[in-house]
């Protein structure tokens, strides 16, 4: 029954979200980069040094077909759930300055609990809505994959051409992977670089919010 149910999810996400490729609405896919390290560099000695980890949460927008990457290392925050709500948001900022016309997005996600499909990441979206804007946005709306397959290939292909630029470079410092970033997709790729008064405690505020009854483990489309 597991199965079946699993399957049909499956299905049921491939069409939904063809028919968002499809269409002409305003969608933005997300997810986060494997950890970058610096410093990274074909030196076996590397291997052994103490490293710093870079975080980087890519977000592809579908009417530009734009990659937004919202970089930061891990001396300035973590990768939790606020983190990644703090980045997300920065990245609308972007998607907004250049289309400040829309009203609606529809975010694309996968299925991580701890990052994506939480209470933090929707108080994030309600502070967003509720803040003082220019933008003519009304509403945002959230998808997410069947757990286990991915419906968000757009951003799979950015971070597969990261990593092919990561090949053939040398890193030492989150500055070198700055500026990797901005050789990669040149004509499609922006670049935001997150300072420590970028992040904020939604965790805090989804605890004034009653989200108990919200099923988080079983939402998707």
């Amino acid at each position: 029954m597991k199965y079946e149910l699993h399957i049909a999810g499956k299905s049921n996400t491939k069409v939904e979200r063809d028919n968002d490729r499809s269409s002409d609405k305003a969608v933005l896919c997300f997810d986060m980069e494997n950890v970058i390290t610096c410093p990274r560099a074909n030196i076996s000695n590397f291997f052994y040094k103490r490293k710093l980890n870079v975080f980087n949460l890519t977000g592809h927008f579908s009417l530009n077909k734009c990659a937004y990457n919202a970089i930061w290392p891990e001396h300035i925050a973590g990768r939790g759930a606020n983190e990644i709500s703090s980045a997300l948001l920065k990245i609308l900022e972007k998607v907004l300055e250049d289309f400040p016309s829309l009203e609606t997005i529809t975010l694309w996600s996968d299925s991580c609990i701890p990052q994506n499909r939480n209470s933090i990441v929707i108080s994030a979206l309600q502070h967003f809505m509720r803040s003082d804007r220019s933008y003519s946005l009304k509403s945002v709306e959230q998808k997410f994959s069947e757990p286990g397959h991915s419906s968000i290939q757009e951003v799979d292909c950015v971070h597969s051409h990261i990593e092919k630029a990561l090949n053939l470079s040398e890193i030492f410092s989150p500055v070198s992977f700055l500026r990797i970033l901005t050789k990669v997709r040149k004509r499609s790729m922006k670049v935001i670089q997150l300072q420590p008064e970028h992040f904020f405690d939604f965790q805090t505020a989804s605890r004034t919010f009653k989200y108990n009854s919200v099923p988080f483990t079983r939402l998707s489309i």
